[in-house]
């Protein structure tokens, strides 16, 4: 358990948390835009695999953002085309592209090229689907949020048995109108699988991938302004419950991202009329809560993926300027943003962490 006092916040320098920043510009071409950054991983000799909701498609970039391909010519009826994605993964030697499409029930997997290689059904009873994690080649991870239906919210796929496996955690009824606060469920560290449930909530489940076990692994705690879904009164409309981590903000605290590598656990955190980033250091149990504003007047959005050493910020070209302090830039991305113009596609930011401490 990780217990945080949201009153005992402070204000850092962005020196204190970061060594560098560095900005990865995706190429804009004419086959390269895409509208709105879903999901981002990183894949074979260090790609970027984008995901656009709106266009159902992957960008495929190389390591210096470089454009190399999008999925848009694979949509289609044919028995190797997708007819629609809500979410995609890459296998666990991150050479292949595995997409999830529903209006098909099915997994459609293709090389680190586009090429396709085989479908995967699944079982028309699951959906509707719209997250996913691979666990192994023959088994899938679903996080399942559907409030017709008396499902476990977390279940196991087993591919060649086409059938679950094994299946674990409710979501609470008054939980389905809630604001969604996690982007996305499911993250690897150290070849296990964890997963937070979309609605707020101050917990990280963990799946072992060599026996299957599900687990609570980790509790934030924030005193008297911890939530649980069981403040939630019963007798409130749809859209009181939407709005509810918004009004309350004087009286809970809330999580917008948690996620964690192998020195420290990271949060994103509302409480009343501000927004907090918290470290928590595994090797000595310590933790700073600092204002999401640092003394360089810049702030930082909740990343889409982070691993040991950096942190990855998607940002449109426009506000790219209010999340860098340009000291900590080198000369290449220097030129980098003076380069951006407001139409290109959107900017990897990559903030490299400081584990020093003072």
């Amino acid at each position: 358990k990780i217990k945080i006092d949201v009153e005992k916040s402070t204000t850092a320098s962005v020196h204190d948390w970061f060594t560098s920043i560095e900005l990865i510009p995706l190429e804009t071409k004419e086959h390269s835009v895409f509208q709105r950054c879903s999901k981002i991983l990183p894949g074979y000799h260090h790609r970027y695999y984008v995901q656009d909701g709106r266009q159902q498609a992957i960008f495929v970039f190389d390591s210096l953002g470089n454009f190399l391909f999008n999925t848009s010519s694979l949509k289609g009826k044919q028995s190797e085309q997708y007819l629609g994605m809500t979410d995609f993964d890459l296998s666990r030697d991150a050479e292949n592209l595995i997409l999830l499409d529903p209006h098909s029930a099915r997994f459609q997997i293709y090389d680190k090229d586009g090429q396709f290689i085989k479908s995967v059904p699944f079982l028309r009873s699951l959906l509707p689907l719209s997250k996913f994690k691979v666990l192994f080649d023959d088994l899938y991870l679903f996080y399942i949020c559907d409030r017709k239906k008396e499902q476990k919210s977390i279940q196991i796929f087993s591919a060649s048995k086409n059938k679950i496996i094994k299946s674990k955690y409710s979501i609470p009824p008054k939980a389905f109108n809630m604001v969604d606060m996690s982007q996305y469920p499911f993250y690897e560290y150290n070849d296990d699988v964890y997963f937070t449930h979309f609605f707020p909530n101050n917990d990280i489940y963990r799946i072992n991938t060599e026996n299957l076990d599900i687990e609570k692994a980790l509790e934030y705690d924030f005193g008297k302004y911890t939530f649980t879904i069981n403040f939630l009164p019963d007798d409130m409309t749809s859209k009181e419950y939407s709005r509810f981590d918004f009004t309350n903000r004087d009286r809970f605290a809330f999580m917008s991202y948690k996620g964690e590598n192998k020195y420290m656990y990271l949060s994103f955190i509302y409480f009343g009329d501000q927004k907090f980033i918290s470290m928590y250091d595994k090797r000595d149990g310590a933790y700073r809560l600092n204002s999401n504003e640092f003394n360089e007047g810049m702030y930082i959005f909740p990343p889409k993926l982070m691993d040991d050493e950096y942190m990855y910020v998607v940002v449109e070209p426009i506000n790219v300027k209010y999340v860098i302090a340009e000291e900590l830039l080198d000369a290449k991305s220097k030129a980098v943003l003076s380069r951006l113009k407001e139409d290109d596609n959107p900017v990897i930011v990559k903030y490299k962490f400081n584990y020093s401490r003072k």
